[in-house]
C-alpha cells in the first residue's frame, strides 16, 4: 500500500427531525444533509508496523477510542488485512461539533484503505461497516446533498440544485450526540414535515431557506447553554437563517447570498465574536 491522504469534509443538517425511538435506544430521523467542502480535515496513512493514530488536536483520543482506530480495525477483519496503518488527522473541524468530524474521518479512512487494497470489500459491505460504527458514518462514503431516515443510514441522493452561503461559528464546548438525543423536549415528528416535502423544498428552484431550517435537537441545546441561543438571535438579526448544527454546538446560519454572507460576518466582528471562531463556507 502507497501512502494515501484525501480531505474529510463535514456536514450541517439543514433539516433534522427527530420520528421515533427504536428498543435498542437508537433514534429514527429524517435529516437533509449537506456537505461542505471548503471546511474539512485531512487524512493520511500510511503502512506501519502497528495501527497507530497521530493527531495534534488535544480533544482526540489516538487510541481504540477513535473512530478511524475502529474503522481501520473492521476494515482488516473483514478484508483479511492486517491492521499495520498510521492514521495520521489534521483537525479543522471542531471537535465534538454537530458537524460530523469524527464520523467523516472514519468514513475516510474506509474510502481509502478499500481503494489502496484493490477494493477487497463491495459498497454495500463498507456501507455495513460504516453503520456499525455510528448512524452518520455512511453518509461520508459519498458526501454529497442527501436525504436521510431510519437512523441516518437509509440515503437518497440528491441533485446539487443549490450551493449555499454560510457562516460557522464554533465554541470550545462539546456536546455529546447520546446526550442531545437524551435530552430533546419535543414530542416525536414535531415539524410534520414529510420525506416527499423536504424532496420538493430541495428540488424547488429557489430553496427556501425559512422553511428548510430545522433542528429538533437544538431546543435542549439552547435551553442548556444560552450562548447558543444567544449566537442564533445575533445571526438572525445579521439577515440569516440560524440553528445549531447537528447535536451542536457549532452555530451556523444560512444566506440567499455570499454578500449578505460577508456583510453578516463583519456584523458578528462587530459584535466583539472572536475572528478564530467564526468560518465562512458553502453548503452543498
Amino acid at each position: 500500500m502507497t501512502d494515501v491522504q484525501s480531505s474529510s469534509p463535514g456536514k450541517i443538517n439543514l433539516f433534522l427531525d427527530v420520528t421515533n425511538k427504536l428498543k435498542n435506544g437508537y433514534h429514527e430521523i429524517l435529516t437533509l444533509f449537506l456537505p461542505i467542502h471548503d471546511l474539512a480535515d485531512d487524512i493520511s496513512i500510511e503502512k506501519s508496523d502497528s495501527l497507530k493514530i497521530v493527531c495534534e488536536h488535544p480533544g482526540v483520543p489516538c487510541d481504540e477510542k477513535n473512530l478511524c482506530w475502529i474503522a481501520a480495525e473492521k476494515f482488516a477483519k473483514a478484508s483479511g488485512l492486517s491492521s499495520n496503518w498510521q492514521i495520521t488527522i489534521v483537525k479543522k473541524l471542531p471537535v465534538a461539533g454537530g458537524m460530523g468530524g469524527g464520523s467523516s474521518n472514519a468514513a475516510t479512512v474506509l474510502r481509502l484503505l478499500n481503494s489502496q487494497s484493490e477494493n477487497p470489500l463491495s459498497s454495500k459491505e463498507l456501507s455495513e461497516i460504516a453503520l456499525s460504527i455510528g448512524a452518520d458514518v455512511p453518509y461520508f462514503l459519498n458526501p454529497v446533498p442527501s436525504l436521510a431516515e431510519g437512523v441516518g443510514e437509509k440515503l437518497i441522493e440528491l441533485k446539487p440544485n443549490h450551493k449555499i452561503p454560510l457562516l460557522l461559528v464554533g465554541f470550545d464546548f462539546p456536546i455529546p450526540a447520546v446526550w442531545a438525543y437524551k435530552n430533546r423536549l419535543l414530542p416525536f415528528h414535531q415539524s410534520n414535515k414529510s420525506f416527499d416535502e423536504l424532496m420538493n423544498l430541495w428540488n424547488d428552484k429557489k430553496l427556501n431557506l425559512e422553511t428548510s431550517v430545522y433542528n429538533d435537537l437544538a431546543f435542549a441545546a439552547r435551553k442548556k447553554f444560552p450562548i447558543l441561543q444567544l449566537a442564533c438571535d445575533d445571526l438572525s438579526e445579521l439577515g440569516g437563517h440560524a440553528e445549531v448544527s447537528g447535536s451542536g454546538p457549532t452555530v451556523f446560519a444560512t444566506f440567499d447570498s455570499e454578500s449578505a454572507r460577508d456583510k453578516a460576518y463583519e456584523g458578528l466582528i462587530a459584535k466583539s465574536y472572536p475572528a478564530v471562531n467564526i468560518f465562512k463556507a458553502t453548503a452543498g
